[in-house]
């Protein structure tokens, strides 16, 4: 399959790639997709709590070219936006602005997920909304999965670029 060059652009130079520090009280995490269809995305946010601004943000992408290109476009898209306007973030602002492929919607749907999953992860920390609203979207396989990072760092992307 043939991409734009928007595309070719942010996976080849993929930004924002890694993790967050876990014991950073401002850094959640979402995740999002299933292993069951092969691309799965880790997402970290450090928001600051007076303003409410994303600081920081990195992902893990495993998948395709257009999987990596989603996610971490959604990065540069998210870093310096309140929490509100992140949830005004869709798969269809990701798809369009990346010119996508039809075949490929299915990745920016998956950005969108991660996101959606860091802001509700946030919004149980410190918003005190009730965990039982979490949704499973396959979480525990990928769980285990993505968890691995210390041990292995299979990822779509070289490893020597989440460093």
């Amino acid at each position: 399959m043939k991409y734009n060059d928007n595309i070719n652009n942010y996976y080849n130079n993929p930004q924002n790639i890694g993790s967050l520090d876990k014991n950073d009280p401002n850094v959640v995490r979402g995740k999002a997709g299933s292993a069951a269809c092969g691309d799965l995305m880790t997402l970290d946010i450090k928001v600051d709590p007076v303003t409410r601004k994303i600081l920081d943000a990195k992902v893990k992408t495993f998948g395709c070219m257009s999987a990596i290109a989603s996610s971490t476009y959604l990065t540069t898209l998210i870093i310096g936006k309140t929490i509100e306007e992140a949830r005004s973030i869709t798969n269809k602002d990701i798809y369009n602005d990346l010119g996508l492929p039809a075949v490929k919607f299915h990745c920016s749907v998956l950005a969108e997920e991660v996101i959606s999953d860091a802001l509700l992860q946030y919004s149980i920390r410190f918003e005190n909304k009730d965990s039982n609203c979490l949704p499973n979207n396959g979480k525990e396989e990928s769980d285990s999965l993505l968890d691995e990072e210390n041990k292995n760092e299979h990822y779509s992307l070289d490893s020597s670029l989440s460093n």
